[in-house]
């Protein structure tokens, strides 16, 4: 994958697909924490696209690229995303799909503790 800048100029806003092209390389796992930064610096026009991809469910129970979403969700103060996911939980059967959930959900309260108040103790 070629690096491209996360910006064209300053007043030229950002470059198309650059988002999604992170939440793509957030998939690749081996991309995963450089995806991570860019989606940082990508700022809070990121947030939907990253709650679109960590409420999508992974039957294949890979919870890394979903647990990266959370970082930079946490990172960008979507915290009303991430209790969001908590006040709705999953109803999953198969035993690997949810060992998967479990993982993200964890890496959510573990992000969650950033904000001690009322709402997530």
């Amino acid at each position: 994958m070629v690096n491209q800048p996360l910006l064209t100029t300053p007043t030229c806003g950002w470059v198309p697909g650059r988002i999604d092209d992170g939440i793509a390389r957030l998939r690749a796992l081996r991309e995963g924490d450089l995806a991570v930064l860019d989606l940082v610096a990508c700022g809070q026009a990121a947030v939907g696209p990253l709650r679109e991809f960590l409420f999508a469910r992974d039957p294949s129970g890979m919870f890394q690229p979903r647990s990266h979403a959370v970082e930079v969700l946490a990172a960008l103060g979507a915290k009303d995303v991430l209790l969001d996911f908590l006040a709705h939980p999953r109803d999953v059967a198969d035993p690997v799909e949810q060992a998967g959930e479990d993982s993200v959900t964890n890496a959510v309260a573990r992000a969650l503790v950033r904000w001690p108040d009322d709402h997530v103790f």
